[in-house]
């Protein structure tokens, strides 16, 4: 799967050819926000995971990971279930 920010459009003509056409890009302050709005939901899950009684570079890792898999567009609970899911089993 290719990500990109959005800027690249692809049409087809009517006769069957297909063209593409670079759109303006998003304003810098708009992506601004959703980086920070991204780094404070990895430190919220992040802090929940250490208040569980996770090291905090083990609570890191599971967090980079989960979110690597679920994505920007993710609620703070379904985060921290799937770092929770990357976290090593409690021995003993």
């Amino acid at each position: 799967m290719a990500l990109h920010r959005g800027t690249l459009e692809i049409t087809r003509t009517e006769s069957g050819r297909l063209e593409t056409q670079r759109r303006e890009e998003p304003r810098s302050d708009a992506c601004a926000g959703a980086k920070l709005d991204a780094t404070i939901l990895r430190t919220q899950a992040r802090d929940a995971l250490v208040g569980l009684g996770w090291k905090p570079a083990i609570a890191r890792a599971a967090v980079d990971e989960a979110w690597s898999h679920v994505g920007p567009a993710v609620a703070i609970d379904m985060l921290i279930r799937e770092a929770l899911r990357r976290c090593p089993k409690p021995t003993g």
